[in-house]
């Protein structure tokens, strides 16, 4: 993740160094897959389409203006129903809408749309090309995942058209479309606050997995405090780019440490590591950050009412019928 933001500051655009970064990010995860080289190609190339696709389509929701308030629950809608159809599309569902938001905060021109999704892309094909090397190297301690079973293209179509007859078959989809539309509502009426942190944070907090969510919600939200804490110390040092780049590296290294094994914490690395990437010479006061702290609890506020509290009700209705 470091590499395009040092090659960034060295021509003079760490912004765009910074959106390559923010591609990297988006495959980082894919090293942990206890698979082959193969299986691991293939992984990241989903990763990769997926993204950038999304990052694409991101920002083209945003240039539509008012249209977007309506266009991204929709887009939303349609990817996490199709991505019910088998787990791969549904991982791949989960990383499409994260980066739909972070495409749609980014609002391209069409002068720096293509720049953009440029740099997204080579910052994918950097980090898959690391990732790669890394898995070749590690071969022989790698331990060999259990083989998954196959089934056919037409028997997941099959199973999937039979869950839709079911409220279960629909309640990712509505759920999450629920609290995107809910924060699209109150970004129309407070339009000056940073809403693409309220729609990251449902993202985020949002699981497949309803018995999930409340803690997941929890640990979000003190992990951004502790976030937000971080970031307030690099912002009220105004450090250098270059220790700046040494911070990058620190909290995306503890961001492996902790991401299978402490998601508070977690939380509270990815929170400045993500503020610095997407509002990188942006944050100028604390004011800002307190901003986005406060947009952090609202997105877990309506996520547990929208996703959780009003659902629970109706899903074990429909189990026990």
């Amino acid at each position: 993740m470091v590499t395009p933001i040092v090659m960034g500051q060295l021509v003079g655009h760490i912004e765009l160094g910074m959106v390559a970064s923010l591609g990297g990010l988006a495959l980082i995860n894919e090293v942990y897959e206890n698979s082959g080289p193969w299986q691991t190609f293939v992984s990241l190339e989903y990763a990769i389409i997926f993204s950038t696709a999304a990052f694409m389509c991101g920002m083209a929701i945003a240039g539509t203006s008012s249209f977007s308030l309506i266009l991204l629950p929709v887009v939303i809608f349609i990817v996490t129903t199709f991505g019910e159809l088998n787990r791969v599309l549904i991982k791949n569902a989960s990383r499409f809408i994260v980066f739909l938001i972070i495409g749609y905060h980014f609002q391209a021109t069409r002068d720096t749309f293509h720049i953009l999704s440029s740099y997204f892309l080579i910052g994918t094909l950097w980090t898959s090309l690391v990732l790669m090397v890394i898995k070749m190297l590690s071969k022989g301690v790698t331990v060999a995942a259990p083989i998954p079973k196959k089934y056919s293209a037409r028997q997941y179509l099959n199973r999937w058209i039979k869950s839709l007859a079911h409220l279960r078959g629909w309640q990712f989809p509505l759920r999450i479309t629920s609290c995107i539309a809910a924060a699209q509502v109150l970004r129309y009426f407070v339009p000056e606050h940073h809403s693409y942190w309220v729609l990251l944070t449902i993202a985020l907090v949002t699981q497949h997995n309803i018995d999930h969510q409340p803690a997941r919600i929890r640990n979000r939200g003190l992990g951004t405090l502790i976030g937000v804490c971080i970031s307030f110390f690099l912002v009220y040092f105004s450090i250098p780019v270059y220790l700046l780049i040494l911070v990058i590296a620190l909290l995306a290294s503890l961001r492996v440490l902790f991401r299978e094994t402490n998601y508070l914490l977690y939380a509270g690395v990815m929170t400045p590591l993500v503020i610095i990437l997407l509002d990188f010479g942006k944050l100028s006061s604390v004011t800002l950050l307190l901003d986005r702290l406060a947009a952090t609890l609202a997105g877990c506020a309506i996520s547990f009412v929208f996703s959780y509290m009003i659902w629970r009700k109706f899903l074990r209705n429909a189990a026990s019928s």
